[in-house]
């Protein structure tokens, strides 16, 4: 039997509406179904796998660990694969995050930063801090927390009673920039929109802004203008507010560094990971943090008051730690940026020495792509550019 679909299968299925084939193996850059069709998976799922498929050596490091203890409690124990995949993380994650705490995705990994800043300004004698400011559009999971951060309204509408009150502010898609606006004569209003939520509510009840570097599917690799992230780090520090880098998406070497941030010369005070992190062999999801912030929790409550039953897992960090050393070993981000410059044919437009971020697209190019072409529909059309498809029409294949 080759498809599945609901109601036929016991399975509560993501899909409900059409057939799914069964997959039986993967390897590379493909999968395979019963039949033996081949699929390119040129997106790696939802961007989860960066190494392959059929990576024995990762099947082999969760099989070794599993054989040795396949689970301890995170409040209780701690492993060699946690310690060890914690350590590969530290000696790539921008220098001022030296703490990993272990989670199972990205969205959990939101939910954790959610209650770590709120504690963190607690701690600190501030409890009125615990509302975040995110973008629209964006995406940063999807329970209730991660979905109130998140600005992507066919996700929240059906939900929108049970969400907390967050405000969200323009992200940086100078392609449908809502001023009609173009940097730098735009004085970065969408970065200064942040100061103005501030000023409007009061610095006092909010605690953090989130945000991805680059937006991912809620804006197709939207790269934000140059001195976006410098304006925003500079309006969060002066109103007390922690920066928080999603890089579920954007993370372990997509754009041609190991994380997105590093290309808008700024650090963020969390940073969350995901997707590719476990290299699609295991549910994987991390949240880095600097020990200062650590530490003001420990001397205030004693604990960071958060935890899941699978958090710190040791077969899910034998996973992350081979996946790690694989993307090290082989060079994998370094060969992204490579590629990135082939594929989009940057060298020739802008010149071989132009730093880019490859894997989403270059920040320049990017954004001077995105300006010609808007003003070329512009001045044919003598209107707004017609949205974009999503993400699901783009890849439906044709009857």
């Amino acid at each position: 039997m080759g498809e599945f679909r609901f109601p036929d299968s016991p399975v509560f299925y993501r899909v409900l509406n059409r057939s799914l084939p069964e997959v039986v193996r993967g390897e590379g850059v493909y999968l395979y179904d019963t039949a033996e069709k081949k699929y390119l998976d040129a997106c790696g799922g939802a961007l989860v796998v960066n190494i392959g498929h059929g990576r024995r050596e990762v099947a082999a490091a969760m099989a070794e660990q599993a054989a040795q203890v396949a689970y301890a409690h995170g409040s209780m124990f701690t492993t060699r694969a946690l310690e060890e995949a914690s350590a590969a993380l530290v000696e790539i994650l921008p220098a001022n995050l030296d703490k990993v705490y272990w989670v199972h995705g990205g969205t959990e990994a939101t939910e954790t930063a959610i209650k770590l800043a709120h504690q963190y300004h607690r701690a600190r004698g501030k409890e009125s801090k615990y509302r975040l400011i995110g973008l629209t559009p964006s995406y940063h999971g999807n329970t209730l927390g991660a979905l109130a951060a998140s600005g992507r309204e066919p996700l929240r509408r059906p939900y929108q009673s049970l969400l907390s009150d967050f405000p969200h502010i323009p992200a940086p898609y100078c392609y449908r920039c809502p001023w009609k606006a173009r940097p730098p004569e735009c004085g970065l209003r969408c970065a200064n929109e942040l100061e103005g939520v501030l000023e409007r509510e009061g610095p006092e009840s909010f605690s953090a802004f989130i945000a991805e570097p680059i937006a991912g599917s809620s804006a197709g690799a939207a790269v934000p203008p140059a001195g976006y992230f410098p304006r925003i780090r500079e309006i969060g520090d002066r109103n007390d507010i922690l920066f928080i880098a999603d890089e579920v998406l954007t993370g372990l070497g997509r754009t041609g560094k190991y994380f997105a941030v590093e290309h808008f010369a700024v650090a963020p005070d969390i940073l969350l990971m995901g997707k590719g992190l476990g290299g699609g062999f295991v549910p994987a999801g991390a949240v880095a943090v600097n020990r200062s912030v650590i530490q003001c929790i420990r001397d205030q409550f004693g604990n960071f008051i958060h935890g899941y039953t699978f958090s710190h897992h040791p077969v899910v960090a034998a996973a992350c730690r081979e996946t790690l050393s694989i993307l090290k070993r082989e060079g994998l981000v370094e060969k992204a940026a490579e590629r990135g410059v082939k594929i989009f044919g940057a060298d020739q437009v802008l010149g071989k020495d132009t730093p880019l971020a490859a894997a989403l697209h270059s920040e320049v190019e990017m954004q001077r792509l995105r300006d010609s072409e808007r003003d070329r529909m512009l001045s044919e059309h003598a209107q707004e550019p017609p949205k974009p498809k999503s993400y699901k029409d783009r890849l439906r294949r044709k009857d």
